[in-house]
C-alpha cells in the first residue's frame, strides 16, 4: 500500500504546467466602403409670371415700331452703360426745335405710367442740352408735349420740367438741387405719370448709376396746359434754338408698375438671392422673408443687354444654385423661381446616410440628381450594389422614384412606382467599383405627401457567392 501510493506521488510531482501570458490588441481600421456627400440646392429653373412693362429696349439696335420727329438717330457700338446705346443728334426738327425719338404705340388709355432711361451728353449747344423723357400728344411736329429732362450747361445739371404749347416753351419746375455733369457720367431718370380727371401729375427723380438721388420734383398740370398724353420718347435738344446737341441713351423702360423693382417668388426663408447680368455682372441681391423679394435693379432696369440673365441662390451653410434665364429681364417682371432643397446627413464613421428632398411649393418634381458618392478606400476593388425593403419602407401611391447607381463606365437602377410598389426586397445588379461610384435620384410626385425608402448599399467581393457581403443603411424620404 505504502509503494503504491509512493508511486502514485511520483506520478504527480512529475507532471510540470507552464503558463504564457498573451495580450491581445485592437487597433480600429477604417471601413473600406464610405459615403461621401453634403447638402445642396438644386435650381429647377424658371420662367416669368408676370410683367409690367408695356416696352423697353436696351439700344443694342434700333427698335422696331420707333418713330423719330426731328433729329437723327443712331445706334453708338459699345457706348452705353452695357454694350450699345442709342445717341441723338438735334437738329431743331420735332415739336418746339426738340429731336424726338418715340415708341409708336398710343399709350392714352393708361391713366397712369412710369419711364426709367439712362441719359449722357455727348455735346452742348448754345451753353448747354436738354436730354430725357418727352410725353407727346400726337407723333407729329404740331404736338404739344410734356418734356422731362437733365439740363446740362457747361459741368452743372438740374432737373427741368417743360411744356411745349405749340408754340412757346413754358418752364413747369427746376430743380434747386444742382449736380456734376461731363461727358463720362450717365444718369438715370425715373418719371411717374398720373391722369386724374383733367389734372396730369408728374414726378421726376434723377439717380447716379449707384441708386443716389441728385435731383427730384413733382408738378401738376391743369388748365390750358392739360393734354392727354399719347406717345412717350426720348428727346435731345441745344439751348436757345440752337441745333448740334447730341445725348446718349440706355435702358429705356415703359412701364404700368415701378421698373424699378424685380420680384421673385419662391426662394426659400432666410436664403438670399442675386441676380447677374449676361455678362456676369452682379445686378441686384436680397435675402428672402420667404414671401415676394423685391430686387432694386433701378441701376440696369433693362438687365445687362437685354440678353438674359441668371438668379444665384444660396444660404442655410449649402451649396448654392443657379438657374439661367434666357430672355430679356426688365424692372417689373415677375419671376418664379423653382428650389429644391437636398440635405444629406452622414454617421457611423461614413456607414450610414440620410437623404431627404424638400421640394419647392411650384413643382413636385426632381430632376435626375446626385445625392451620394461611394468612396473605395481599398486597394482592392469591390463589387457594389442597392437593396430596397418594401415592407420597412412607406411609399405614396403618387410617387415615381428612379434610383441609379453609376461606376463612370455602367449604371444600374431601381424603379418604385407608389401606385404597384414590390412586396419583397429589390435589388439592383452589382458593379465593380475601382476608386468611386454615384447615387442619382429622380423623383416626381402628384401631392406633398412624404414618403420614407428604406434601403442598403451592398458591396462583396465576391459577386458569385457573395459569401463576404457588408451592408449599409439608407434613408431616403421624399
Amino acid at each position: 500500500m505504502f509503494l503504491s501510493l509512493f508511486g502514485f506521488l511520483a506520478v504527480c510531482y512529475s507532471s510540470l504546467y507552464v503558463f504564457y501570458s498573451v495580450g491581445v490588441g485592437f487597433v480600429p481600421q477604417p471601413p473600406p466602403l464610405v459615403f461621401s456627400g453634403y447638402s445642396f440646392l438644386v435650381c429647377g429653373g424658371s420662367y416669368r409670371v408676370g410683367r409690367a412693362s408695356l416696352t423697353f429696349s436696351d439700344f443694342e439696335e434700333l427698335p422696331a415700331g420707333w418713330g423719330l420727329l426731328g433729329g437723327s438717330w443712331v445706334i453708338s457700338v459699345g457706348a452705353g452703360f452695357r454694350g450699345n446705346s442709342l445717341q441723338g443728334t438735334d437738329n431743331n426738327g420735332g415739336p418746339g426745335g426738340s429731336s424726338i425719338y418715340y415708341w409708336g404705340s398710343s399709350i392714352s388709355s393708361y391713366t397712369s405710367f412710369s419711364v426709367s432711361v439712362k441719359v449722357r451728353q455727348v455735346t452742348q449747344a448754345g451753353g448747354g442740352v436738354y436730354m430725357g423723357v418727352i410725353l407727346l400728344q400726337s407723333n407729329s411736329v404740331s404736338s404739344r408735349s410734356y418734356e422731362i429732362s437733365v439740363y446740362a450747361s457747361g459741368t452743372t445739371g438740374y432737373l427741368e420740367i417743360w411744356y411745349w404749347s405749340g408754340n412757346r416753351w413754358s418752364r413747369l419746375y427746376r430743380s434747386t438741387q444742382s449736380f456734376y455733369v461731363d461727358g463720362t457720367r450717365w444718369f438715370i431718370l425715373l418719371i411717374n405719370y398720373s391722369r386724374v380727371a383733367s389734372t396730369n401729375t408728374i414726378s421726376a427723380t434723377v439717380y447716379d448709376v449707384n441708386g443716389n438721388v441728385l435731383a427730384s420734383g413733382s408738378v401738376q398740370i391743369g388748365g390750358a396746359r392739360f393734354f392727354t398724353p399719347s406717345y412717350v420718347g426720348v428727346s435731345v435738344d441745344g439751348s436757345g434754338g440752337v441745333a448740334g446737341a447730341q445725348a446718349m441713351f440706355d435702358d429705356f423702360v415703359i412701364s404700368i408698375g415701378s421698373p424699378r423693382y424685380l420680384l421673385v417668388e419662391g426662394i426659400p426663408q432666410g436664403y438670399s438671392v442675386e441676380l447677374y447680368d449676361d455678362e456676369g455682372f452682379l445686378v441686384a441681391g436680397a435675402v428672402s422673408d420667404g414671401g415676394v423679394v423685391s430686387l432694386d435693379v433701378l441701376r440696369d432696369v433693362v438687365v445687362g443687354r437685354g440678353l438674359g440673365a441668371s438668379f444665384k441662390i444660396y444660404g442655410g451653410g449649402i451649396e448654392p444654385c443657379t438657374t439661367l434665364i434666357h430672355e430679356a429681364v426688365v424692372g417689373g417682371d415677375y419671376y418664379r423661381v423653382l428650389i429644391h432643397s437636398v440635405l444629406v446627413n452622414l454617421s457611423d464613421y461614413l456607414t450610414r446616410a440620410e437623404v431627404t428632398v424638400i421640394f419647392s411649393p411650384y413643382s413636385l418634381t426632381l430632376p435626375e440628381t446626385q445625392v451620394l458618392k461611394v468612396l473605395n478606400q481599398d486597394s482592392m476593388p469591390y463589387y457594389v450594389g442597392l437593396v430596397f425593403y418594401p415592407n420597412s419602407s412607406l411609399v405614396s401611391e403618387d410617387l415615381k422614384l428612379i434610383i441609379k447607381l453609376s461606376n463612370g463606365t455602367s449604371s444600374t437602377t431601381l424603379l418604385i412606382d407608389g401606385s404597384s410598389p414590390p412586396s419583397q426586397p429589390v435589388h439592383t445588379d452589382l458593379l465593380l467599383v475601382v476608386t468611386e461610384a454615384v447615387i442619382n435620384v429622380s423623383v416626381s410626385k402628384d401631392s406633398n405627401t412624404q414618403s420614407s425608402l428604406s434601403l442598403e448599399l451592398t458591396y462583396c467581393s465576391d459577386p458569385i457567392s457573395r459569401s463576404i457581403c457588408v451592408y449599409y443603411p439608407i434613408t431616403l424620404r421624399v
